[in-house]
């Protein structure tokens, strides 16, 4: 018995040291996930045409999951939004919404449209910053609009498109971070790039600001966003994705949001898709997301949903079509 009490003695500070290092050492890292690369997208025929919505995918949604028609691929340099249905891993391109043959309110220029998103009556565009300064004519940044597909996969006219500017007054106002003292979100500082629809509220995802390692996401009843009544006084969350990352894009799921995290001053860079469920508040990162270093990703599309596991379309900014690559994603 000395013995034994004499080698715990001996063994015990070696058990308290190496428990210490396990404490310090890092949390496994989230899994790198890589392109199927025995999956390919085809574009036919593509989007938009030589001259624009064809380059710059900022933005894409559908319906139903898997997707089907109708679907809805927004271009940040193009004067048009553009219908789509898919098929297997191909996607047919269709009739283009706010042409400038016909713009409804608010995209008589280029208005900047950086993502797209559903809910089971309506597609929903927002634009971003205006890309002159100051806005030519009309002024189209920070505009969310919606209208109702068709089912035939006609464009609605110009009349049959609601806009509002309420998130434009309300950035020019100033909108309050709650979680950073004396912090806003303003029209000098804000990037949107995310909009997702969940449960009838509306979720708009910033690339910017990002303070602190957070970045952010407003929240306002989608009625709300279309009436005219007081203030807006959106609801900001402030989700930890790390140093100098931005949201690139949102995408709603049966249990929440997928946020697409990516480098917040707009250049090319890895990106991590994170969940996050707006009920409790609570993000968790899902996994890294392998591409080659010089794309920039910018759209996010949810194509499968199954107990264990999510297929998700990533399209890439700069990119023919969206360069769209395929990724199964652990749940």
């Amino acid at each position: 018995m000395p013995q034994l009490r004499s080698g715990l003695q001996n063994i015990l500070p070696l058990l308290i040291a190496l428990g210490a290092m396990l404490s310090a050492a890092p949390a496994a890292a989230q899994p790198e996930i890589i392109p199927a690369l025995d999956v390919t997208w085809t574009v036919q025929p593509s989007f938009g045409s030589a001259t624009e919505g064809r380059n710059n995918v900022s933005g894409v949604t559908c319906m139903r999951t898997p997707p089907s028609s109708p679907c809805l691929v927004v271009n940040d340099t193009a004067k048009f939004a553009q219908i789509f249905s898919v098929s297997g891993t191909a996607i047919h391109p269709g009739a283009l919404v706010g042409f400038t043959t016909d713009p409804p309110p608010g995209l008589a220029n280029i208005p900047n449209a950086e993502g797209a998103a559903h809910d089971d009556r309506f597609f929903y565009v927002v634009t971003s910053a205006a890309k002159t300064d100051p806005p030519v004519q009309v002024d189209t940044s920070f505009i969310v609009l919606r209208f109702q597909p068709d089912a035939a996969g006609r464009p609605p006219t110009a009349t049959s498109i609601q806009t509002t500017q309420r998130v434009r007054d309300a950035l020019a106002a100033g909108i309050p971070i709650p979680q950073i003292s004396g912090a806003r979100i303003d029209r000098a500082n804000a990037r949107i790039e995310g909009i997702a629809v969940k449960d009838n509220v509306l979720h708009l995802g910033f690339r910017a600001p990002t303070i602190a390692g957070k970045a952010f996401i407003a929240s306002t009843p989608a009625a709300t966003l279309f009436t005219t009544a007081g203030p807006l006084n959106p609801a900001v969350h402030a989700l930890a994705l790390g140093p100098d990352t931005g949201i690139r894009d949102l995408a709603a799921v049966s249990d929440g949001i997928l946020v697409l995290g990516g480098r917040s001053q707009g250049l090319p860079g890895p990106a991590t898709l994170f969940h996050w469920n707006p009920a409790t508040d609570q993000l968790r990162t899902v996994a890294s997301l392998v591409q080659p270093v010089n794309k920039n990703p910018e759209a996010l599309l949810v194509v499968q949903e199954d107990p264990e596991f999510l297929r998700i379309v990533v399209m890439f900014d700069g990119e023919t079509n969206g360069g769209p690559l395929d990724y199964f994603i652990p749940r």
